[in-house]
């Protein structure tokens, strides 16, 4: 099938050749400019059927100061092998281009035979060297380089009347441009290179010689390749089929455009291309991925299995299975592991392979791998650890430097005896300090806590305690309330005492002692108030109340005091009065009996400031009677006139003192009235 595209391709190319050649052949005498001489041109025309009939030409060049010479006398041919003789005597004026083989002779031969034309050899009538072969053409290849000359012909043509024509002035090598040669495409294989240029604009070229270097050394030479045009519209493609080649080698190329005399123009840009098939290259297997705690990092290893074809590998990497590849590094294909240390620990990380080639070729993506990197490296523990005492609690803060940490926990004990506990979750790293209030409620306000924090890594790898902080927190506290409180009054002060409350909490720092004035019904007339100065040290549980008056009623009570400012409820109360002493009561009572009653007298009392005295009454057999009062201390008698006959009664007097106080009974005495 390759050959069949070739041959037509070939087809087309020399199709594009006579196309050209006819453009140009205005005149049937002309001179036109090589690359290596001048061609001239004497005749269109020529009878191949008679010997007699041939044409001759004289070729005479003119330089430029006007000195003429003979530089060639050409004879039309006038048989066919003289033709393919002169095809092969010349075929070197022009190498690059072809020359007609036999079926392209006999073709040519045929057409002459019938039309006496070269313009009727549609086919190979274009070619230089054809018209040379036949005699039609010279080519002065004795001319010098950028000299001016002119050529004179002289001849006759099938023996009709001579002719001499002076060509026009010409130099060479003559000067072209062509449409600007762009690169399409190359594809290759191990056995042939297949390159394509395109031009889709300008003149276009008649052929092109190609040039190629080996494997990067040496100078370009040029390669004798299957070339080839095709035209589609306005753009023609110029084709090269290199099967010179060797199998997994490199090779650059490039080609210069000629006309149709071997004119050049400028040269296209260079193409470097390989012997093989790129897709055929194995790309990286066996592909792992382990992390390496003792390296740092992921540890990525592969088999390349031909590092001689490929340029380097291309690591690709991602946290997302499907998405997000980014180029992670690219290394000579001769390494086969890699140690990526831009991971964080226990975070998933995807990782794929590209291999690149000599002519810049990407593979497809290898297989994508997984991987976890492990990290068994202890964290560097919190630092700037502060520990605040809160009325709910301790408030703790700390800060952290160091990367790829999942999370906190916190730890208490209760003093340097008891270890440190566990007291929170996984607490999650706050931004730039972090924070904790233990709240818990079996912490007191009593005691001392120690606390310290660990951090844990996204590896699950805990860190040494931070250094530990003490707080004692704000908890308001309430010591145990006073018990078994009592006293008594001795020589006019009023001892109290109660039980010893800090053997039951140690924290007790003392006691204040309190007190209020009750009335004669035992109901408070004033509220608790502090009769002590300050607090009370904690080993005195008594207290001595020396501001205590006599026909007062206090009722006691004590509050404990701890060292943390807490106070207890108030105790139970104690009761103590301290009445007036009672009045004598009065003396020397005696009865005087009288004609319709009694008159009772008693002795006068001088102490006791007595104000008034009381008298009382009793039946036999009966309780006692109040019957009458003497407001007067002065007076010291009464009369009693309401009696019955036969009766005996017995008379009692109390005295009263200014408080209201009142004696108990005198001795009684008695009568019968």
């Amino acid at each position: 099938m390759r050959k069949t595209f070739f041959a037509f391709v070939y087809f087309l190319f020399l199709l594009v050749l006579s196309g050209f050649t006819f453009a140009q052949s205005v005149n049937s005498v002309y001179s036109i400019p090589g690359n290596n001489g001048i061609f001239i041109n004497f005749s269109n025309r020529i009878n191949i059927s008679s010997s007699a009939l041939k044409s001759n030409f004289r070729i005479i060049r003119i330089d430029k100061p006007g000195k003429e010479s003979k530089i060639a006398e050409i004879s039309t041919v006038t048989s066919k092998d003289e033709f393919v003789k002169n095809l092969q005597k010349d075929k070197n004026i022009l190498k690059d281009f072809p020359i007609p083989g036999e079926r392209g002779i006999n073709y040519i031969w045929e057409k002459l035979r019938k039309t006496g034309t070269i313009d009727s050899v549609a086919f190979w009538g274009a070619f230089p060297i054809v018209k040379i072969a036949l005699g039609l053409m010279f080519f002065d290849s004795t001319a010098i380089m950028n000299e001016e000359y002119r050529y004179k012909i002289s001849g006759s043509d099938f023996g009709s009347k001579p002719f001499t024509i002076v060509t026009n002035p010409t130099k060479f090598p003559g000067s072209v441009k062509f449409g600007r040669l762009i690169k399409s495409n190359h594809p290759s294989d191990k056995k042939q290179v297949f390159i394509v240029w395109k031009i889709n604009s300008g003149n276009k070229p008649s052929n092109f010689q190609v040039l190629r270097r080996d494997n990067g050394k040496g100078d370009y030479n040029i390669v004798n390749t299957i070339k080839g045009f095709n035209s589609n519209n306005n753009t023609t493609s110029l084709i090269v089929r290199d099967t010179t080649v060797l199998p997994y080698n490199f090779y650059n190329y490039f080609i210069v455009p000629e006309n149709l005399y071997g004119n050049k123009g400028v040269a296209s840009d260079t193409i470097f291309t390989g012997t093989y098939n790129f897709n055929t290259v194995a790309i990286p297997f066996n592909i792992t991925a382990v992390s390496s705690d003792s390296l740092g990092g992921i540890l990525l290893s592969w088999i390349l299995p031909q590092p001689g074809l490929v340029v380097s590998v291309k690591i690709y990497k991602s946290d997302n299975y499907d998405s997000n590849y980014v180029q992670l590094s690219e290394v000579s294909p001769i390494k086969t592991d890699y140690l990526d240390l831009m991971v964080k620990p226990m975070e998933t990380y995807y990782y794929y392979f590209q291999i690149t080639g000599t002519l810049g070729e990407t593979s497809m993506k290898s297989a994508r791998v997984p991987a976890i990197y492990m990290s068994k490296e202890k964290p560097i523990p919190s630092v700037n650890i502060t520990a605040e005492g809160l009325r709910n609690g301790v408030k703790l803060t700390w800060e952290n430097s160091e990367e790829y940490i999942e999370g906190f926990r916190v730890y208490r004990s209760t003093g340097y005896r008891d270890s440190l506990k566990l007291i929170s979750d996984l607490l999650t790293e706050q931004k730039p300090v972090n924070s904790f209030v233990d709240s818990s409620k079996e912490l007191s306000g009593k005691l001392t806590y120690y606390y310290a924090v660990k951090s844990f890594s996204t590896s699950h790898v805990s860190s040494d305690f931070s250094d530990t902080v003490s707080v004692r927190p704000l908890i308001p506290t309430k010591p145990p309330a006073a018990t078994g409180l009592t006293g008594y009054i001795e020589n006019n002060i009023t001892n109290i005492s109660w039980d010893d409350v800090h053997q039951n909490d140690n924290s007790v720092l003392g006691y204040l002692v309190l007190r209020r004035e009750l009335d004669k019904n035992m109901k408070a007339i004033s509220d608790y108030k502090s009769i002590t100065d300050s607090i009370l040290s904690y080993n005195h549980n008594e207290y001595k109340d020396t501001t205590i008056e006599q026909g007062s009623y206090y009722e006691y009570a004590v509050v404990a005091l701890d060292m943390f400012g807490g106070q207890s409820d108030v105790s139970n109360s104690y009761l103590i009065d301290f009445p007036f002493p009672k009045p004598s009561p009065p003396g020397g009572l005696r009865l005087l009996p009288l004609p319709g009653g009694v008159k009772l007298i008693w002795d006068r009392i001088y102490k006791d400031n007595i104000v008034e005295y009381k008298i009382y009454r009793q039946q036999l057999g009966k309780k006692s009677k109040y019957i009458i009062s003497v407001k007067s201390v002065k007076k010291l008698f009464i009369t009693d006139k309401h009696l019955s006959k036969n009766k005996i009664y017995f008379y009692f007097v109390t005295s009263v003192n200014k408080h209201g106080i009142e004696s108990s009974f005198s001795q009684p005495v008695s009568i019968k009235f």
